[in-house]
C-alpha cells in the first residue's frame, strides 16, 4: 500500500500531535496543527518532497526553528519525518530534527552521521541531558541520495525508541535531567547543542512533533501506510494511546 501524508491520517488529529509541518509552496514555515509558526534561516526554498511538498537543504547556514519546548519538558515525545539525502555525511552529522527545553535542560534529536571510528554511517537517536550525560542510541545504516526514508524518535518517560522505515530498530532506557543551558528550541536540519556544523543536506517532508509516545503500529501507518494492519489480518483503526480499543461484532480489533 502506498503511503500516505500525516494530515491524511487520524494521527493527525490526535490531541497529542503539537506541531506538523508540510512545508508548503509559499507557507513553507507554516504550523499546520497549531499556531509555532518556523523561522526560515539561510532562505531555505521549497522542493518536490515525499508528497509534493518539502523544504531543500544545501549547506550549514540553512535551516528552520521556533523558539518553544512545545510543551515537553524532558518527558513524553515523538518526533516524526520523511528525509532524502543529498550527498552523504563524511565528518559530518546531519540533524533531522531537534527539540530542547529550558525547564530540565533535556534535548532531543535525530542524526545522520558518519561513524568516524567504525567507519560507517548510523543514525542517532538522542536524548541529551545538557551538563550531565549523552544518552545515544546508535542504528548502522547506508542512505542512497534517490529514496526518502521515514525516521521517528518515541520516548515514554522510561525508553527512547528509535524507528526507520516504520520499524522499530532501537529502543534504550534512559531517564534524568540535565541541569542549565538549554533553550526552548524545536529546529529542522540543525542540531542546536552542537550549532550549525551539523546542518543537513538533503529535502524534509512531513515534520511533526508529539507531546506523547507513538505505538509501533502508528509508526508503522506513517512510514508504509496501513500495510502493518493488512500483514496481521488487522482493521486500520486507529486510537490514541488510552483509548478503549473494541472487540466487538463489527469493531474488528485495532492495535493501537
Amino acid at each position: 500500500m502506498a503511503v500516505i501524508q500525516l494530515l491524511d491520517t487520524p494521527l493527525f488529529n490526535l490531541s497529542s500531535c503539537v506541531a506538523s509541518y508540510r512545508f508548503l509552496n509559499g507557507a513553507l514555515t507554516t504550523d499546520t496543527k497549531s499556531t509555532n509558526t518556523l523561522t526560515n534561516n539561510g532562505t531555505v526554498a521549497f522542493a518536490a518532497g515525499q508528497f509534493g511538498n518539502g523544504i531543500s537543504i544545501t549547506g550549514n547556514s540553512q535551516w528552520m526553528n521556533a523558539n518553544t519546548n512545545l510543551g515537553i519538558t524532558g518527558g513524553n515525545i515523538s518526533i516524526v519525518g520523511w528525509f532524502q539525502m543529498n550527498t552523504a555525511p563524511t565528518t559530518q552529522q546531519y540533524n533531522i530534527a531537534f527539540q530542547s527545553d529550558a525547564t530540565n535542560n533535556v534535548a532531543y534529536w535525530i542524526d545522520y552521521e558518519f561513524n568516524g571510528g567504525g567507519g560507517a554511517q548510523r543514525i542517532n537517536f538522542a536524548r541529551f541531558k545538557n551538563g550531565v550525560a549523552n544518552q545515544y542510541s546508535y542504528y548502522t545504516v547506508t542512505l542512497d541520495t534517490t529514496t526518502f526514508n521515514h525516521f521517528g524518535l518515541t520516548y515514554d518517560g522510561t525508553n527512547m525508541t528509535g524507528y526507520f522505515n516504520g520499524k522499530m530498530v532501537v529502543q534504550t532506557a534512559f531517564s534524568g535531567n540535565g541541569n542549565a543551558g538549554l533553550s526552548n528550541k524545536i529546529t529542522v536540519a540543525r542540531d542546536d547543542v552542537n550549532g550549525d556544523a551539523n546542518s543537513n543536506h538533503g529535502i524534509y517532508s512531513d515534520i511533526a512533533f508529539y507531546n506523547a509516545p507513538l505505538t509501533p503500529p502508528q509508526m508503522s501507518l506513517l512510514a508504509l501506510g496501513n500495510s502493518y494492519n493488512l500483514r496481521n489480518g488487522l482493521r486500520p483503526r486507529i486510537f490514541a494511546p488510552g483509548v478503549a480499543r473494541g472487540r466487538g461484532i463489527g469493531q474488528g480489533f485495532s492495535p493501537f
